[in-house]
């Protein structure tokens, strides 16, 4: 809410794990997952056009972890 920048992170497989002692403590920053749906349109239904069903995790999408950035961070 400040605007201070508390971690980091950089995604991918080819992301180098954080160290131990760098991790941002897990009540600082929170885990990022991706889901992903199917859209069905309801052609017949003006208040709710689409339909979102069969939703799929994609697990982590940083699974490398956030970098702390300040001491707030630990």
């Amino acid at each position: 809410m400040t605007g201070k920048v508390l971690a980091s992170v950089q995604g991918g497989t080819e992301a180098v794990a954080v160290p131990k002692e760098k991790k941002a403590s897990s009540d600082v920053v929170p885990e990022v997952t991706l889901y992903t749906s199917a859209v069905a349109e309801k052609v017949d239904d003006e208040g709710h056009p689409v339909y979102l069903f069969d939703w799929q995790p994609h697990n982590a999408l940083f699974p490398s972890r956030w970098k702390t950035e300040t001491e707030e961070s630990h």
